[in-house]
């Protein structure tokens, strides 16, 4: 059972009386390297936006990291199409920086010019100064707005939906 994260942001803006992006124009492509700084992997936190390599779809995603354990397990959420979590050491080859394989913005985000330049989005209220913190807020505002099972780990109860890819 997975929910489309499309359906999901056209849901939000119809709530907020807005139109959702479409055609060609629907995500910005950035390629300023300003916007494409990002945090290195040791400074990963809850809410950080990554790179997840989905070996089921043979592609990256960007998605976002909503839980990390002790021994450096890190649950993460991802897909644009069908939200999916997917468990993954923070050394793992399959999570890198967002920029590194993606370089486009959210949907809804548009680029400010200047010096620094920005990424905006207007219904949210908010801006940023790179593509990585975009994401973050991007799945901040989706993850209010849905409520996901828990991933299934070894030695739990079985009977939980468990998520991967």
């Amino acid at each position: 059972h997975s929910l489309s994260l499309s359906g999901v942001a056209a849901a939000i803006c119809q709530q907020q009386g807005q139109q959702q992006p479409s055609g060609p124009d629907a995500m910005l492509d950035v390629e300023d390297a300003q916007l494409l700084v990002a945090v290195p992997r040791e400074q990963w936190r809850k809410g950080s936006a990554v790179e997840v390599y989905s070996n089921t779809d043979n592609k990256w995603f960007v998605g976002c990291i909503v839980e990390e354990e002790p021994s450096g397990m890190l649950t993460l959420l991802f897909n644009e199409q069908s939200l999916r979590q997917k468990q993954l050491a923070r050394s793992d080859a399959l999570l890198t920086s967002v920029g590194t394989h993606i370089r486009r913005a959210p949907p809804g985000w548009e680029l400010r010019p200047g010096t620094p330049p920005q990424l905006v989005h207007r219904s949210l209220r908010r801006s940023t100064s790179s593509l990585e913190e975009a994401w973050a807020v991007h799945f901040e505002h989706v993850r209010s707005h849905v409520t996901l099972a828990p991933i299934e780990r070894p030695g739990q109860p079985a009977g939980r939906q468990q998520f991967s890819s």
